[in-house]
């Protein structure tokens, strides 16, 4: 687990390092299959609790808190020295907090359990995707597309096998599932070690800086906005899509899984073709083409009345909300080409924490209007945040 030490800062790769890659694809995976399993575990929560929608959803919230204030920290510190025991570490915290929920004899243990499944998942993403961006080399967005999809397949799979396990008699099995964890923290510290050991921020040569474009905040501040109510949409379905199915479409919850693993598998092939697009066309592009197509989506899933109107809005839902999703964290790299871990940090800090915050709230909307008001309003905003992609700088050729 312990990064190979060279004694100074090395240049940025030209090549793209595939097995390095694939290794951080599979540890993402793993990370954000334990991250996915908490907004699964809402249905259990109120089933077995007697919870309200809002007050379930707060498990999602206790999951955020924590890494909302630590991630951008894990980040600041990825950019003064190399710490690639934060992500094996993480990794491992993030199974160990999730197994802990699944076995809580009431939900305020299960809430603190989940806090701590957060703090794994914020000391993974700040050095993994910092590692991802050295990796790939000049094929930042390709790379970046591999290791997103990484963690949608983590996504993707946890509603299939949490929702079906987290019962009273099959919850051993899904908290023994955490133990997985092991083999991949291993496997992802393969990659880790072949990374040259960076010095700090204040020890790095000024020459090197010098060649580095000044950083854009502003334009990161506005890239900020816009990936947090991208945030706020993906972990309203993540949460509230197998329930929404249940009872507005009639089906059994288990049907509603299946649906939310197929919105998160065809997002898959968004994130691949919209890293692809980036590299030769540019993130904006694809920011703002997927964020024009988010409201169009939303708006006939809200007013779906049968199951078959609802599957099919998944494919152009899916493309909406995860074709930006690596495409941004690279953007907000090349925002701030001095402070990547930062920028890492705050990119995929804003993707947990503000869906996270607002989980309750929608869970509140949907309480008092129904879930189907709830998703009208996430198509409301969808214009917000096109409009904001438009007035992105594109800094390709900086």
């Amino acid at each position: 687990m312990t990064a190979i030490p060279t004694p100074a800062r090395t240049a940025p790769r030209s090549r793209f390092d595939r097995p390095s890659v694939l290794r951080l694809m599979l540890g993402h995976g793993a990370t954000d299959f334990y991250q996915a399993a908490v907004p699964a575990l809402v249905p259990y929560f109120i089933a077995t609790f007697s919870l309200t929608l809002a007050r379930g959803a707060s498990a999602v919230f206790a999951a955020t808190i924590l890494s909302a204030v630590l991630q951008p920290y894990f980040g600041w510190l990825a950019d003064r020295r190399a710490m690639p025991w934060l992500t094996t570490s993480g990794l491992i915290l993030a199974a160990g907090g999730v197994a802990a929920a699944v076995m809580a004899p009431t939900f305020n243990v299960a809430l603190v359990a989940v806090a701590i499944a957060g703090i794994g998942v914020a000391a993974f993403h700040p050095e993994a995707t910092r590692a991802v961006s050295l990796f790939s080399g000049a094929r930042k967005g390709t790379g970046m597309s591999f290791f997103t999809i990484g963690g949608n397949i983590g996504f993707a799979l946890a509603p299939i096998i949490v929702v079906p396990l987290a019962n009273a008699t099959s919850r051993p099995i899904l908290a023994a599932l955490c133990l997985l964890s092991i083999p991949c923290a291993w496997i992802l510290s393969r990659a880790m070690g072949a990374l040259p050991r960076e010095r700090g921020h204040t020890e790095r040569s000024a020459a090197l800086d010098a060649t580095l474009p000044h950083d854009a905040w502003g334009a990161f501040a506005l890239l900020g906005v816009a990936i947090g109510m991208r945030s706020m949409m993906v972990v309203a379905m993540n949460t509230f899509l197998p329930t929404y199915w249940a009872r507005n479409l009639h089906v059994s919850l288990q049907s509603g899984a299946v649906a939310l693993s197929m919105l998160l598998a065809i997002g898959l092939v968004g994130v691949f073709i919209g890293g692809r697009v980036a590299d030769r066309f540019g993130a904006k592009r694809v920011i703002v083409w997927s964020f024009v197509s988010i409201g169009p989506a939303f708006w006939l899933l809200g007013n779906a009345h049968t199951l078959l109107q609802a599957w099919l809005v998944l494919p152009l839902l899916a493309f909406g909300l995860f074709a930006p999703g690596g495409v941004m964290v690279v953007l907000g790299q090349t925002y701030l080409p001095r402070h990547v871990g930062t920028a890492s940090g705050v990119t995929v800090g804003l993707a947990v924490t503000f869906g996270g915050l607002a989980a309750p709230l929608l869970g509140r909307v949907a309480d008092v209007n129904g879930l189907h008001v709830m998703i009208l309003l996430l198509a409301a905003c969808a214009p917000v945040m096109a409009g904001l992609a438009w007035l992105l700088p594109d800094r390709r050729h900086e």
